[in-house]
């Protein structure tokens, strides 16, 4: 029963992966997963961003540059 428990609490709030890396370490691996065909959304859920910012990211567009 703990075990199930536990599951279900990883899967509704899943460790978050920003606070352990940098924000250049987490843009690298943005751009490392979308490459092997992990999908925008799919990473913008992950990482707790917008699947703009990951466009963005990806297509290494900074923000603010104009």
């Amino acid at each position: 029963m703990i075990r199930s428990v536990r599951r279900t609490l990883r899967l509704l709030y899943p460790p978050s992966p920003q606070q352990q890396l940098s924000i250049e370490q987490r843009n690298w691996l943005i751009r490392q997963k979308f490459e092997a065909g992990e999908g925008l959304s799919d990473l913008a859920r992950y990482y707790g961003i917008t699947p703009q910012r990951v466009y963005q990211i990806v297509h290494e567009k900074r923000l603010g540059a104009g």
